[in-house]
């Protein structure tokens, strides 16, 4: 093994790249670490305006019927039924659209359709 070693030829002293027939050459630097291209790749998809993630399952429209509904007097589990979507799902929303509207300016039950900036709807 000191003897593969000596000769560079072990695989455990072996560079990144291998330098074979190319005597006293230094190893040629290897691509980036996979995370950092990622990184580089999601800066650029965000630079052009495109978010990776799971799209919302509430939509502004929906939660603006889901909105007139509620003033209504409907029950949250009839709104979610004829939204298409599960009772726990559109709690959540509400929720969060309460929480946004407590935090800030409170948004007009007759204009339903103002979501908060951070999008978390």
């Amino acid at each position: 093994m000191v003897e593969a070693a000596q000769h560079g030829s072990s695989s455990a002293a072996a560079p990144h790249r291998s330098t074979a027939g190319r005597p006293g050459a230094a190893p040629r630097p290897g691509p980036a670490p996979r995370h950092e291209r990622t990184l580089i790749g999601l800066d650029t998809a965000a630079a052009n305006g495109s978010h990776g993630g799971r799209p919302p399952a509430v939509d502004a429209d929906m939660l603006a019927v889901a909105l007139r509904r509620r003033e209504a007097k409907e029950s949250v589990t009839a709104i979610a039924e004829h939204l298409g979507v599960g009772r726990s799902t559109l709690y959540r929303t509400l929720a969060a659209y309460d929480e946004a509207a407590a935090t800030t300016e409170a948004p007009r039950i007759s204009d339903p359709r103002v979501v908060p900036s951070d999008n978390r709807l």
